[in-house]
């Protein structure tokens, strides 16, 4: 059966439409691109080739519909949940994710407290974007591996409202950082062991999810179809749909 140009359109349309549902229901992702800044590992447990000057990826992943767990005026939380949140990070070869069994939180604070400080100075007052992710898999047997990742504007303009954001902006912070923490534990007559890295981010990006290329792509279909049925017209032979 062959399909006239109106229903060709339609389903278009149709799946246009089924897409577009689908990429609202679907978790951004953010890609975080920079240098290390400081490696502390004594005990050699990440090895020789995560120093200082390395470049590391990471990917968040969120679903910006996530509930709130903090009703507080300038202040939101959200818990990350397997399935609607996670984490990759990439350091030289050295890889990190998250997992079902991991855990953590986001929080973001609008024009609030966004520090601590000690005696008497108040603390400042800006927007900021805190991440934290703990028991990730990573290299190295027996460790306990947790991120954090920390976004401060002390010029409140970075977020216009406390909701998950659907992009970030590196230029919009003034201070950024991102810990990546590993422990283990004191074999027996033994010492624990860790390592901590400071990880400088230089740029943000959004990925795009396949359902949001799917949407593209569908586009571009309903675009080329009316394109064609144009020079069809042009050429005088145009068809009742």
């Amino acid at each position: 059966m062959t399909l006239s140009f109106a229903q060709r359109l339609g389903m278009a349309i149709a799946l246009l439409m089924a897409a577009t549902n689908l990429a609202r229901a679907t978790p951004i992702a953010i890609r975080f691109t920079g240098k290390v800044e400081e490696v502390t590992d004594l005990a050699g447990l990440l090895g020789p080739r995560v120093t200082a000057g390395s470049s590391f990826t990471a990917v968040m992943r969120y679903d910006t519909e996530l509930p709130n767990a903090v009703p507080v005026t300038n202040h939101r939380q959200w818990f990350h949940a397997p399935g609607l949140s996670s984490l990759t990070l990439d350091l030289d070869g050295a890889h990190f994710e998250t997992h079902a069994g991991s855990t953590g939180q986001t929080d973001v604070v609008n024009n609030g407290v966004i520090g601590f400080t000690t005696g008497w100075t108040p603390p400042p007052i800006g927007d900021s974007f805190i991440a934290g992710w703990r028991n990730l898999q990573g290299p190295g047997p027996d460790l306990s591996i947790s991120v954090s990742l920390h976004l401060y504007d002390y010029k409140s303009m970075a977020f216009a409202i406390d909701d998950l954001p659907a992009s970030l902006d590196a230029a919009a912070f003034d201070e950024l950082t991102i810990n990546l923490f590993g422990f283990r534990a004191a074999p027996p007559g033994g010492v624990p062991t860790s390592y901590t890295v400071r990880l400088l981010p230089e740029s943000f990006s959004v990925v795009p999810e396949p359902a949001t290329v799917v949407l593209a792509a569908l586009g571009g279909v309903a675009l080329f179809a009316c394109r064609a049925r144009r020079r069809r017209r042009e050429r005088g032979r145009v068809r009742f749909c």
